[in-house]
């Protein structure tokens, strides 16, 4: 029952189109998340940002559903909403951002469902795919911008978890 939720949820955002970071398609699907994640109970965090890109200043956001538990201590679980931006294609990410954002809200509805020992927020990246070509300037920029805040406020997690590309098929994990 939980993969056929999660299918799901993955079929609704793909249904929305691209969601390129910046974009209107990433506008609704950042809403169809927090409703999502609203609907089960969740406390929600929308933490907008902007971010220099080779295509100009985008404005962005991130997604936190906040689990608390008996500990104050966090783990972040997180994962990538957007997807990448082609000029000459359509793409709709299914594999990609629209499967680890799926899993990312059952997982949340899951969480939720008993008092957990230590707190969990779990993190809807924006903007993690690049905008051109992949490099350190030009991708992550959702999950750097978090890892910046948290650094700052001196509020780091205690672990923290990272979902992507999780729906492929044929997955095949390298070691870079």
């Amino acid at each position: 029952r939980l993969v056929e939720r999660q299918v799901q949820v993955a079929g609704r955002l793909v249904a929305i189109g691209p969601r390129v970071a910046g974009s209107a398609g990433g506008a609704k699907a950042r809403d169809y998340i927090v409703r999502e994640l609203k609907k089960a109970g969740l406390e929600v965090r929308v933490e907008p940002f902007e971010a220099d890109t080779p295509q100009g200043r985008l404005r962005m956001a991130n997604v936190v559903a906040i689990i608390p538990g008996r500990r104050a201590d966090v783990i972040l679980i997180g994962g990538h909403y957007d997807t990448k931006w082609f000029n000459d294609r359509h793409f709709l990410g299914a594999n990609d951002g629209g499967s680890s954002a799926a899993l990312l809200i059952e997982l949340a509805r899951q969480l939720a469902r008993t008092r957990q020992e230590f707190t969990y927020w779990v993190a809807f990246f924006d903007g993690e795919e690049a905008r051109h070509s992949w490099t350190a300037t030009d991708s992550l920029y959702g999950s750097r911008r978090m890892a910046t805040d948290l650094a700052r406020s001196q509020r780091l997690p205690r672990a923290v978890i990272v979902v992507d590309m999780i729906g492929d098929r044929d997955l095949n994990i390298r070691r870079e």
